[in-house]
């Protein structure tokens, strides 16, 4: 029996603090093997993003949608993951085991796996994520699906190069001062 894994304000928090400290690490260069980004946005969560990860989460199957672009997002990026959780009272853990499970993209300047580079883009400004709980082959596993406002494409740029925030006309974030904040214009 497949069932929601619903996410509060403290999985959200969790998800965006994860997801906005790991552009910070990458906006200042401390990604081994990738350069700074100038000009890199905080993120935030968009719950109609999160609707339409909700709506591929309930198909219970392991590949990407067509089907997640929206009016404010025509080219939404989307990660998509399944796997048996260790321990899936502890969402928090889950959580983490999802998105460090992610591939590392290994190059900053062609976005040759879509997986980070989507979260890592300079043009990503918003996340909604969703998950299913199902039995599959006699074992409890889980897909998650986050999709993310801007879709990168292979061979293109994934964000310009420079020191964390340098390029933000806004001004940077107060809790990450690599990025920029959320009222920077992309």
């Amino acid at each position: 029996m497949a069932k929601i894994l619903p996410l509060d304000q403290a999985n959200i928090v969790f998800i965006l603090a994860f997801l906005n400290t790991v552009r910070n690490e990458a906006a200042f260069g401390n990604i081994q093997e990738f350069s700074g980004a100038a000009r890199m946005r905080m993120l935030t969560w968009d719950d109609e993003l999160a609707a339409q990860a909700a709506n591929k989460a309930h198909t219970c199957e392991y590949s990407f949608d067509a089907c997640r672009n929206t009016a404010k997002y025509p080219n939404v990026g989307q990660i998509v993951a399944k796997y048996t959780p260790t321990n899936p009272s502890d969402k928090s853990g889950t959580i983490s085991d999802f998105f460090y499970g992610i591939k590392l993209i290994s190059d900053v300047q062609t976005a040759s796996i879509n997986d980070w580079g989507n979260f890592l883009s300079d043009q990503a400004v918003a996340v909604g994520c969703a998950a299913m709980e199902f039995t599959e082959d006699g074992s409890l596993v889980q897909l998650w699906v986050c999709n993310i406002s801007a879709a990168t494409t292979v061979g293109e740029r994934i964000y310009v190069s420079g020191s964390g925030g340098n390029g933000c006309t806004s001004g940077t974030d107060e809790t990450y001062a690599g990025l920029c904040s959320a009222s920077e214009p992309i």
